[in-house]
């Protein structure tokens, strides 16, 4: 924010759109921040190990069909 003259006093939109502006910049720090500590979790975890898990199929036992008429699964009542 700019320093204030006391004999010539800042537009009041003006101000506001400072303070606007200072908030916006403070939020995008904070994203980084979060951000960096989220890949040092992710990289400390082992998520890049698991991204060859990607477009596997799985299997479980389960009470349903898959439809073709329809494209999709359907539950089987009991």
């Amino acid at each position: 924010m700019e320093n204030q003259d006391p004999l010539n006093p800042t537009d009041s939109s003006e101000y506001a759109q400072q303070l606007a502006t200072f908030s916006g910049v403070e939020q995008a720090v904070l994203t980084n921040d979060l951000l960096t500590a989220l890949m040092v979790q992710m990289n400390t975890t082992g998520m890049a190990q698991l991204a060859d898990w990607a477009e596997k199929d799985a299997r479980a036992a389960a009470p349903a069909y898959f439809d073709e008429a329809r494209s999709h699964w359907r539950q089987i009542r009991q």
